[in-house]
């Protein structure tokens, strides 16, 4: 996919969500922790919004837990064309991800436990992911795919550059039943190959 951004830009966009919006607009939190739990997941939009099936993560499938000695967000999601495994464990690393991760605590700290995080449909969150993209795209003259999964390819881009995920990481990161999307959604250049070799 053209145009995945580096993780930097990730978070310079949600650190500007807010000023992407009239002052009267009530949701801009919501939003931008829709927009990095979509991120840090690597989730399919369906995975994560409530939407007709009711099978949206609450805030009750979050949990704090030390794993050697540092703070992870562990988040039970649904997966969607998986059955054998319908629900997976995805870790997001507490500090290495900051603020990212900041920006969807501080939102869920104010639910109940019984509360969706995200309780709308797909389209209405597509809706959200790109009204962002787009209004970023114009504030900073940045030309990039406008993709319903491009968070998703920039997050799976970043586990195999940052984090040195292999194919199988991803298939369980991810829940897929097989490591052939991989080669679809993680976009690797030279330098990215070469870091691995140094």
């Amino acid at each position: 996919m053209k145009g995945v951004f580096g993780r930097d830009k990730i978070i310079d966009i949600a650190k500007s969500i807010p000023s992407l919006y009239p002052k009267s607009y009530p949701y801009k939190e919501r939003d931008r922790a829709l927009f990095c739990f979509l991120y840090l997941t690597g989730a399919r939009v369906e995975e994560v919004v409530m939407g007709k099936k009711k099978v949206g993560v609450k805030k009750k499938d979050l949990e704090l837990v030390k794993v050697g000695g540092k703070d992870f967000l562990v988040v039970s999601l649904y997966t969607l064309k998986n059955r054998k495994h319908p629900i997976r464990k995805v870790p997001i690393p507490v500090k290495k991800e900051g603020v990212l991760t900041k920006y969807v605590l501080d939102y869920v700290e104010k639910l109940n436990s019984e509360n969706y995080l995200f309780p709308f449909t797909k389209q209405r969150a597509w809706q959200i992911i790109r009204s962002i993209l787009d209004k970023y795209k114009r504030k900073s003259k940045n030309k990039f795919m406008n993709a319903n999964h491009f968070l998703r390819h920039c997050r799976l881009t970043h586990l195999v550059t940052i984090y040195d995920f292999t194919d199988q990481d991803l298939v369980r990161f991810t829940g897929w039943s097989s490591s052939v999307p991989a080669v679809v959604y993680s976009h690797l250049r030279f330098k990215d190959l070469a870091r691995k070799m140094v």
